[in-house]
């Protein structure tokens, strides 16, 4: 884990969607996350990473 955590904003911003759209994904438990307590979310920059690696689709490619 990282010594530094990430807010709902920065990791909202790092995705570049909206803060609702991160606090939906907690709710739904698609993102990785820390809850510290009641209405205090956290994610692990590298759980964040990871999730987005876990994410990726090969490209598409055309034989030619």
């Amino acid at each position: 884990m990282s010594d530094r955590l990430l807010t709902v904003q920065e990791v909202a911003d790092f995705l570049r969607l909206k803060r609702q759209t991160i606090y939906v994904m907690v709710m739904r438990r698609q993102i990785p996350h820390l809850k510290l307590s009641t209405g205090v979310l956290r994610f692990d920059p590298d759980e964040i990473r990871k999730f987005l690696e876990e994410k990726k689709q090969p490209a598409c490619t055309t034989g030619g």
